[in-house]
């Protein structure tokens, strides 16, 4: 890569970093949560490209690999579910995207137009509750990994601390993490993910033949990786989108890749640590990526 290139993209960095800034201070100011979102005030492709991303490529993701493991799949039936899932909830999702991009609107202004305030706060608390349940499997995932890499202990009390942080931010607002999480964690935890399955195939792929014992239903697995990919507010979310109705595909089509990538590295970890133990197979997860011991437990 020439100097001319180097800049070039530095360049380019700098312009994306510089609209994420005006961006999020215009959010600061107006999150629209009340009113119409404006079209002039409409993102660009490439901002949901980068948030989906942010969504769908973490290693919680990694646990629905353990889970279709343990249920007796293959790894290609494994994608062939995750890939049927992610389908399926991105045909629920194209409309829900649609209705929120053409109205503009939250998800409890939408419903309020139809359920009235009464019923537009019961469909925002099932809104609320689902998250909350999310966040303390991401906080309880968290302090696991954090205790595998340092041995720290203390893994239920990281776990509450974590959560209470998580919901602070959400409450209050730091948005310079949403900038963080974008362009620094999400890269940084693919190419962690992509060098886990290509040393997987490539240490290990002798071990990876055949089906697992297991007598999980295809149904339910399937269900499982649509419950995984939902959101349920995407409208939230879309309102800042182009209101044509094929507009998300691209972002859906691009995130699906990240989404199965992270659950065939959880199907893999699971068959070479040999246990069903979720605690465990993270640990191993971090030998194998550090220093891939053949036969570790």
């Amino acid at each position: 890569m020439t100097r001319h290139e180097i800049a070039t993209d530095v360049a380019d960095l700098r312009e994306d970093l510089e609209y994420e800034r005006e961006e999020l201070t215009a959010s600061i100011e107006h999150d629209y949560s009340t009113t119409i979102v404006p079209l002039d005030r409409r993102r660009p492709m490439w901002h949901f490209i980068g948030l989906w991303t942010t969504f769908v490529a973490g290693f919680s993701y990694m646990v629905l690999g353990f889970e279709i493991y343990g249920g007796g799949f293959s790894l290609a039936k494994t994608v062939g579910v995750t890939t049927l899932g992610y389908a399926i909830y991105t045909a629920y999702a194209v409309f829900g995207s649609y209705l929120g991009s053409r109205t503009g609107q939250t998800h409890s202004l939408l419903t309020r137009s139809i359920f009235g305030s009464g019923g537009s706060g019961l469909v925002s608390l099932f809104v609320l509750i689902a998250p909350l349940g999310w966040v303390g499997f991401q906080a309880g995932l968290l302090a696991q990994l954090w205790d595998n890499f340092a041995g720290w202990g203390h893994v239920e009390a990281l776990t509450i601390i974590l959560a209470a942080a998580m919901i602070f931010n959400n409450l209050f607002g730091f948005t310079g993490i949403s900038v963080f999480a974008r362009y620094l964690v999400t890269p940084i935890l693919i190419v962690w993910c992509v060098y886990l399955v290509l040393k997987g195939f490539i240490a290990d792929g002798g071990n990876l033949h055949g089906s697992p014992t297991g007598s999980m239903p295809f149904w339910v697995a399937v269900a499982a990786a649509i419950g995984f990919s939902m959101w349920g507010n995407e409208p939230d979310f879309w309102r800042y989108g182009k209101p044509t109705f094929s507009w998300p595909l691209p972002t859906y089509l691009f995130s699906a890749f990240w989404f199965t990538l992270f659950i065939v590295a959880g199907w893999m970890m699971e068959a070479l640590a040999n246990t069903s133990d979720t605690a465990a197979v993270f640990r191993y997860t971090v030998h194998f990526s550090s220093s891939a011991p053949s036969g570790w437990r």
